[in-house]
């Protein structure tokens, strides 16, 4: 992420020029107030949406998980822990999680 700019429906400023790299291998936490804009942040780099300016890139797996994982929270389908791991994991495993996952949801497991 480099100098990435984000204003808010309302026109205030949430993020201002913000810049940082997590490098390969490693894994980096988001800690802050409430209203500071992790959540925010944490969106641009899923993808979800896009910053006023600046530059968003990623080179390998993200891994994000949703503030609601657990609960309905308005989606068809809940999402669960297992379904962030399957996301960030290499193919054969999500092949193989997926097919697992589906045949312990159906008998109630």
């Amino acid at each position: 992420m480099a100098h990435v700019s984000h204003v808010l429906p309302d026109g205030r400023t949430l993020l201002d020029d913000v810049s940082f790299r997590v490098g390969e291998g490693l894994t980096a936490a988001l800690v802050g107030p409430n209203g500071a804009g992790k959540t925010t942040l944490l969106r641009m780099v899923a993808g979800d949406i896009q910053p006023k300016s600046g530059t968003v890139a990623a080179s390998g797996g993200v891994g994000v998980m949703r503030q609601f994982i657990g609960t309905n929270a308005g989606h068809d389908v809940t999402p669960e822990v297992r379904d962030l791991l399957l996301s960030v994991s290499p193919p054969w495993v999500r092949e193989a999680g997926t097919t697992a996952g589906s045949r312990g949801r159906s008998n109630g497991s």
